[in-house]
């Protein structure tokens, strides 16, 4: 790869991260991600019966008989309307209350 190739995608690069971080996009989300977003996502697109809901948030996906797919998705939503990405893996154990935590504190880092 050419010289100027690798400066342009850097400058490409910086070109995104700017607008990423910068834009009038992200100053319209929300500054916090709560529980009943969640459980919105749960019912309405990840096809948890509402009767299903946990009573608590310290229960992972698997424990609610929902599938890495289900996580894919929302992965998409959480990214879409907060910005914030969760990790393409999820630890062990990882808890809906790990998942607020970790949308939370970024929405307060930006």
């Amino acid at each position: 790869m050419a010289t100027s190739e690798v400066e342009s995608g850097a400058a490409d690069t910086r070109k995104w991260y700017s607008w990423n971080t910068h834009s009038p996009w992200r100053e319209n989300m929300p500054k916090q991600w709560d529980s009943a977003a969640l459980f919105e996502f749960l019912v309405t697109q990840a096809g948890l019966p509402q009767e299903d809901l946990p009573s608590t948030l310290d229960v992972t996906f698997e424990d609610i008989g929902l599938d890495s797919l289900a996580y894919l998705q929302l992965q998409s939503e959480v990214f879409g309307s907060t910005g914030v990405e969760l990790p393409a893996d999820p630890p062990p154990g990882y808890t809906l209350a790990d998942i607020l935590d970790v949308v939370n504190l970024a929405l307060t880092a930006q």
